[in-house]
């Protein structure tokens, strides 16, 4: 058999993010050439009570500097007269996730794609879990370095009968990395189905509760390579806002917003002031490498500003497109900034924060004021974005990849690349010293025959070795939980450079394009 032979990979991505909105699942059929499709999308929201359950206990772990070891044991909340502990929230939140699974799974086998693929037999599973605290380099070095992903692989392998990757962030930040984004290997993978459509150089901008840049772009000696990080706050004071002073969860469709005004006294504030990390340094402008985290993210200067909340609700909606604009301008000197723009993410359906952000980013600083101090720095940032032509801004459905699907898809190629021993993460990306392989391998109650002879087939070009993990039994949190550097068998790397993936796999993945 050679690799071209292969039959598609059907892998389930789960997506939770920081907004806790809810379930994002996807099935993507990975070809041997590189080719990723998406055969099913499926979202679930998250209930009220378990929102309110789990922003309790994301505080909770927050205030316990990551010690699920602590959580585990004293966590106790009386809601609605029952005290709930911590596997009482998790496994609220696992069955909502299971059943996502479920009826993602009989969509796809009721659809006419059951006669096009195996739908009964899916290949790998993907879970990101939910991100309760996350205190990478960029926020917290020379301090401990955490981050406490919850949500149980194991328990969801068992009960889907399907091989389970999930705690994808550890292997990265216990080598000295971010841990995030992780997103632009992800964007990397897709080089060569965009270079088919000339999308190449290409800015990807993700806008969640926080938004991140990826750039797949040529540097000085026109290499392509993958750029990322996180560049701050976009839904999060807005939703935060509205759910302060409303009944509402967020601003649909920026029709609260639009009845404000701009104010540059509060949006001085909140650039200066409203993301800084634990040295009081402004993470908005720090260079990257850096990740963001919502627990650093600052109320102060709206909750001692006397604007009106229609005003607050505006700026703070500015805010999100101003700073994402201002982030694009840390690309290094190096390399090419893109003028074509593809966008992801909730936080773009806001047409308020989307026309900010597009105002911006054509020069129309009119009606999107500046500060003063930022003039010079828009006029270079808009000099360097239009020396290749106009600028032009598509959702990354344009360019053939469903912005619904693309963090859900993410998680589906990490698990893959996972299960077939490649790397995801890299120094120039995260920070971390070396390529790591991330994510833990679960399989169902512990078998590890109980794959399908799609995978097996896969594997049989790949490396092999250390795909089992037995050095950590917790299965319901992250392994970067706070103390993690006491057991220096988590710690140790999942990628040597001794044992670098078979170039049968390499070349299977579409992970070889030539430029």
């Amino acid at each position: 058999m050679n690799a071209d032979s292969l039959s598609p990979l059907l892998v389930i991505g789960i997506m939770t993010g920081n907004s806790m909105d809810a379930v994002d699942a996807v099935l993507t059929a990975f070809y041997p050439n590189g080719v990723m499709k998406d055969l099913m999308f499926y979202q679930l929201p998250y209930p009220n009570t378990l929102f309110l359950k789990l922003s309790h206990l994301r505080s909770h772990i927050t205030e316990a500097q990551g010690d699920m070891d602590y959580i585990d044991k004293h966590y106790r909340w009386i809601y609605q007269d029952m005290t709930q502990n911590f596997d009482d929230v998790l496994d609220e939140y696992m069955q909502l996730v299971l059943k996502t699974v479920n009826s993602l799974i009989k969509k796809a086998i009721d659809s006419p794609l059951n006669t096009q693929y195996d739908i009964q037999h899916i290949d790998l599973i993907g879970f990101h879990g939910q991100t309760c605290v996350h205190c990478p380099p960029s926020l917290t070095a020379p301090h401990p370095c955490y981050s406490v992903q919850i949500g149980n692989g194991q328990w969801l392998a068992n009960q889907t009968g399907i091989p389970t990757i999930y705690d994808f962030r550890s292997d990265d930040l216990m080598a000295g990395g971010e841990a995030a984004p992780l997103i632009p290997t992800h964007h990397r993978h897709m080089a060569r189905a965009l270079k088919k459509k000339q999308a190449l150089p290409i800015l990807f901008i993700n806008a969640g509760n926080t938004s991140n840049i990826s750039l797949l772009t040529y540097d000085n000696s026109k290499t392509l390579t993958s750029l990322g990080w996180d560049a701050g706050p976009f839904n999060h004071f807005p939703d935060t806002l509205v759910r302060q002073s409303t009944s509402l969860a967020f601003d649909h469709d920026g029709l609260m917003g639009k009845k404000g005004k701009i104010n540059l006294d509060l949006l001085r504030e909140l650039f200066n002031h409203a993301a800084c990390n634990i040295h009081a340094a402004n993470f908005i402008t720090l260079p990257p490498p850096k990740s963001a985290d919502p627990a650093w993210y600052q109320l102060d200067a709206f909750n001692k500003s006397v604007l009106s909340f229609k005003n607050k609700l505006r700026t703070a909606e500015y805010f999100a497109a101003y700073l994402t604009f201002y982030s694009l301008g840390l690309t290094p000197l190096s390399y090419i900034l893109p003028n074509k723009v593809a966008l992801f993410g909730g936080g773009w359906k806001n047409p308020l924060i989307l026309k900010h952000f597009k105002g911006l980013m054509a020069g129309d600083f009119v009606n999107q004021p500046l500060l003063p101090e930022h003039q010079e720095y828009f006029n270079h940032l808009i000099s360097r974005l239009n020396k290749n032509g106009p600028v032009t801004i598509e959702l990354s459905d344009f360019y053939g990849f469903a912005s619904e699907a693309m963090e859900a898809r993410l998680v589906a190629d990490m698990a893959r690349c996972r299960m077939l021993a490649l790397p995801y993460s890299y120094p120039a990306l995260t920070g971390c010293r070396y390529p790591q392989r991330c994510g833990r391998i679960a399989y169902p109650n512990g078998n590890e025959h109980a794959i399908t002879s799609t995978l097996q087939s896969w594997r049989s070009f790949g490396n092999q070795t250390q795909l089992s993990q037995t050095c950590f039994h917790e299965t319901r949190w992250s392994r970067s939980a706070a103390g993690w550097e006491k057991n220096k068998k988590i710690a140790q790397s999942n990628f040597n450079e001794k044992e670098a993936p078979h170039p049968h796999v390499v070349s299977a993945c579409g992970l070889m394009t030539k430029n």
